[in-house]
């Protein structure tokens, strides 16, 4: 299960999206990091229609997403039907989201570092 960390996050990058809708994504995600840089957050969620908050299409994926590749934003082969899928398509769009999205954020603050 995630930790409480990771639903805080969560919570405060989305408040800050609703209460700020012209804020670009990547000033609010470094608002909802601070104090949180270095951090080793469990991202599990359990129960979600996704199994991790780092997948497409959960709300922290989509907030990551607009952040580090908005370019993405229409694309619909980041839908969670294909996301999903164990073939050679999802394994390549997982490699991209990895390049693409993942690494530049944890790269950014410093996460999961030994």
């Amino acid at each position: 299960m995630a930790d409480a960390a990771v639903l805080q996050l969560i919570a405060t990058a989305s408040a800050l999206r609703r209460s700020h809708p012209g804020v670009p994504a990547l000033d609010v995600l470094d608002l909802a990091m601070q104090g949180r840089h270095g951090a080793h957050f469990n991202t599990d969620a359990h129960g979600e229609p996704w199994d991790d908050w780092l997948d497409p299409p959960s709300p922290l994926a989509r907030l990551l997403r607009d952040a580090f590749a908005p370019q993405l934003a229409d694309d619909p082969y980041f839908t969670y039907n294909i996301w999903t899928a164990c073939d050679a398509q999802g394994v390549l769009l997982a490699t991209h989201w990895d390049e693409q999205v993942l690494h530049p954020f944890a790269t950014r603050y410093r996460l999961w570092e030994p």
